[in-house]
């Protein structure tokens, strides 16, 4: 089951360079390795999204979840294009 990023992530207050892609977004699957330093997070996108967007999108995940503790965030982007 796919949830938006914006649901998944409530506490997020993304700037004005990334809502679209935060509020458009649905997450397939999260994951964490077994010593809890990285997290893959699979997001499926109806539209093309710039790798920029993409790396901004890691960055602000990165920094909100633990600021003290860094995370390393990747993201796998799939696209459901018509």
């Amino acid at each position: 089951m796919s949830r938006k990023l914006s649901e998944i992530f409530s506490e997020i207050a993304p700037g004005a360079q990334v809502p679209s892609i935060f509020n458009d977004v649905s997450a397939e699957k999260i994951s964490l390795n077994k010593d809890r330093t990285r997290l893959t997070l699979f997001i499926d996108s109806h539209h093309v999204i710039s790798r920029e967007q993409v790396e901004m999108l890691e960055k602000i995940v990165s920094d909100s979840l633990v600021p003290e503790y860094r995370m390393s965030v990747c993201i796998r982007e799939h696209f459901t294009l018509s």
